[in-house]
């Protein structure tokens, strides 16, 4: 993996769309929380990341992350902001539904992605400090990687208690190559 575009998606205003509480509801907070985190990414000394394109789902302004990367860009990357007003969480499914919806609508518009083999898709407020050395233990042949848990639930079945063994997988932050995604990832949020 030599050159990785980091996607970064953030909700700053949770309460232009969805009817979802979240718990930081705040959008002044919660840009302060992207703004930090983005600073981290701009500072980041991995080399291979040499892109950013950051896609907002809330159409909040990015005015002040824009000046942010005026402002501290010194790894001079190149930094693509998509604002987009698709903050819909549909009744019955969870964020990744939404997540994956935004990451599709804002790639569509990207310019950068067109010049991009691999991404490194993070939710925006996190921070990874200590990401080269993930990225470093990662095969270089990877089409995709993501942080996925096995667990088991329990149910009645013909009158038994049984336990069913199931997968979940964190969207927080993934690794896919661009032709993975768009042979596999790309319009699942439809199949949800």
């Amino acid at each position: 993996m030599d050159k990785i575009s980091l996607v970064i998606t953030s909700c700053i205003d949770p309460n232009s769309g969805s009817k979802k509480p979240v718990s930081r509801h705040n959008a002044q907070v919660r840009l302060q929380d992207y703004i930090a985190a983005l600073s981290e990414w701009l500072k980041s000394p991995d080399e291979r990341i040499h892109k950013i394109i950051y896609i907002d789902n809330s159409g909040h302004t990015l005015h002040e992350l824009e000046k942010l990367v005026e402002q501290k860009n010194e790894r001079k990357r190149k930094v693509e902001f998509i604002s987009i007003n698709q903050n819909e969480v549909i009744d019955g499914l969870n964020y990744g539904h939404a997540e994956f919806k935004l990451l599709d609508i804002g790639l569509a518009h990207s310019k950068l992605i067109e010049q991009s083999d691999t991404i490194l898709k993070v939710t925006g407020r996190y921070q990874f400090p200590d990401i080269s050395h993930l990225i470093d233990r990662l095969p270089s042949d990877l089409k995709f990687a993501a942080d996925s848990i096995d667990f088991y639930s329990v149910g009645i079945k013909n009158g038994k208690v049984v336990k069913f063994r199931t997968a979940r997988t964190n969207v927080a932050i993934f690794f896919s190559t661009i032709d993975f995604y768009n042979q596999h990832v790309r319009s699942i949020y439809r199949q949800m």
